[in-house]
């Protein structure tokens, strides 16, 4: 069962789903943050929490990452998608189309 904990973390994935990460060299999770901000899909402290390990923060702990892969820009029907995971867990989060 799903309680409001896991509700609010798969709402924010769901929002995750509409960052492009289409022109990123690198998926680290300073720069996931940093693009979701720049973007206006997720408040840089909001992306910090989930993304960047070396946010003060996130010392020591395991944060949410896209691993190799993980992320399927837009293609030409307008589908996209991205996996975010942190430890055994995992959340596929797909978004509508931007055309």
């Amino acid at each position: 069962m799903t309680n409001i904990a896991d509700t609010s973390l798969y709402a924010q994935f769901a929002n995750a789903a509409y960052i492009n990460l289409d022109d990123l060299q690198v998926l680290s999770g300073r720069n996931i943050a940093i693009n979701a901000n720049q973007q206006n899909i997720i408040p840089s402290t909001l992306g910090e929490y989930l993304f960047d390990p070396d946010a003060v923060s996130n010392i020591g702990k395991d944060v949410w990452k896209i691993p190799n892969g993980g992320y399927h820009g837009n293609d030409p029907s307008g589908f996209s998608a991205t996996l975010f995971e942190k430890g055994n867990e995992k959340v596929l989060a797909v978004r509508g189309t931007a055309i």
